[in-house]
């Protein structure tokens, strides 16, 4: 490799975390820090790397969107038959990363996900925009697909119907 990696080396300056100066609940720092992110328009700031580990002890990673932040429950949606849903379902420990580049900031997490109710999995459902819900009903999640034009011709099928 030509490009010399290790130098490849910035400063970190627009901030500091004093511990003095931590709230007693760390849930209330990342409220505060997730407002921010919002109001500093960081790209995606409620994206959040969700690591899994299958049912051979390989882990996985990938981006979703949070979702909420409830009781200390950190909410993201997903397909069960995806195969971030079955991993959860072999083994539910998961861990989740906010990056937040542009604040120089950082958040992560690591516990036991547990799914929400079916009403309240529905309600978010009903409140995707009408593309999005079809196209969570036609994906194949996780699995390869023969085309594009095989996808297409499943959602306009599935559009017809609803």
């Amino acid at each position: 490799m030509k490009i010399n990696l290790a130098g490849i080396r910035q400063e970190y300056t627009k901030g500091g975390l004093r511990e003095s100066e931590l709230p007693d609940n760390p849930l209330l720092l990342f409220d505060r820090w997730l407002q921010e992110a919002i109001d500093a328009k960081v790209n995606e700031p409620t994206a959040v790397i969700v690591s899994t580990v299958s049912a051979d002890g390989k882990p996985s990673t990938r981006t979703v969107l949070l979702k909420g932040l409830s009781d200390g429950k950190f909410i993201f949606y997903t397909n069960y038959d995806s195969r971030k849903g079955k991993q959860l379902a072999h083994n539910p420990f998961i861990s989740l990363s906010f990056v937040w580049h542009e604040l120089e900031r950082q958040v992560h997490i690591e516990g036991k996900a547990t799914k929400v109710s079916p009403k309240e999995s529905d309600e978010y459902f009903r409140q995707r925009p009408y593309k999005s819900r079809i196209g969570a009903r036609i994906s194949p999640q996780s699995q390869p697909i023969a085309n594009r034009m095989q996808l297409m011709r499943r959602f306009v099928q599935e559009a017809a119907r609803w």
